[in-house]
């Protein structure tokens, strides 16, 4: 049986690029689309955020779930590892866990400024066809009603809204909702990347420090050699150089530190509360 390997990170902190090369390389697989959050709601589609307990993981979630992962292992029955990276896993780590018990985590994590200047624009994005036929294949049948009519309610209020943004985008937190109507794009973005941070860490501290692998995004697109074959010692996979610079060609050092440049000075003094406690305790906490 494969064994599991999450990707832990909040959106646009580097977790497609690390998927990406990671599952370039022979022995790792994952799902045929960007996530299966969908798969990882059912049984609890009616929470209303992403923020799962051990005790959503019950015997039904567990089940549907592990055979969901047992499913796409038998596709791929010489592969050591089933990678999988949706980014609201950030808020449900322990319920991640509670599901995997022998499974390894990598915790990703970028600038905050950085990161809420890309979100930012993915709550304007237009909808993307491809990319939501690849998804709707791995909704529960029970479930598609329900997830439609969320999606069809998201694009009817991106619609009339008046800065032409989605209800909700990525990962949702406990009270996200109820702080939108109250605040900017950019302090919500940040809100998300501040609660995908601090969840993640407070979550990976009760894991064995063996299963858990942190990784820093500026580290790793400025050295994805190195820290590849890091990886690649983590989860027990031995690769030769040659390998290693196929799979990391397409990793290269851009928009590095630009993000609070790109706020003008009032969206800088609104967004410091939020982001900048949190960078600081990334770099007291992980930084070598």
């Amino acid at each position: 049986m494969s064994e599991q390997l999450f990707i832990i990170g909040a959106p646009r902190s580097g977790t497609n690029i690390l998927r990406d090369v990671l599952t370039s390389i022979d022995g790792i697989n994952t799902w045929p689309c960007d996530e299966i959050n969908y798969i990882w709601r059912h049984g609890n589609v009616r929470v209303d955020n992403d923020e799962f307990k051990i005790s959503h993981a019950g015997a039904e979630v567990k089940k549907y779930i592990r055979s969901r992962f047992k499913q796409l292992e038998e596709k791929f029955p010489s592969h050591k590892l089933v990678l999988e990276k949706t980014c609201a896993n950030s808020l449900r780590v322990e319920f991640l866990n509670e599901i995997f018990p022998e499974s390894k985590f990598i915790f990703i994590y970028r600038d905050g400024y950085d990161v809420t200047f890309s979100a930012r624009n993915r709550w304007r994005a237009p909808l993307e066809f491809k990319y939501l036929f690849e998804k709707v294949r791995y909704v529960p049948i029970v479930d598609l009603p329900f997830h439609a009519f969320n999606y069809v309610r998201a694009r009817v209020h991106k619609l009339l809204s008046k800065d032409k943004a989605l209800k909700t985008w990525g990962p949702v937190f406990q009270g996200m909702q109820l702080l939108q109507p109250t605040v900017s794009i950019d302090e919500i973005c940040a809100k998300q990347w501040e609660m995908c941070v601090m969840r993640s860490m407070e979550q990976l501290t009760q894991i064995e420090p063996e299963r858990v692998y942190n990784l820093a995004y500026e580290d790793f697109v400025s050295d994805p050699k190195k820290l590849t074959k890091e990886i690649l010692d983590f989860v027990g996979l031995d690769k030769d150089a040659d390998e290693i610079d196929v799979a990391i060609a397409s990793v290269h050092v851009t928009s590095l530190n630009k993000g609070k440049k790109s706020f003008c000075e009032t969206e800088v003094e609104r967004l410091s509360p939020i982001i900048d406690p949190v960078n600081a305790f990334l770099n007291d906490k992980l930084s070598c």
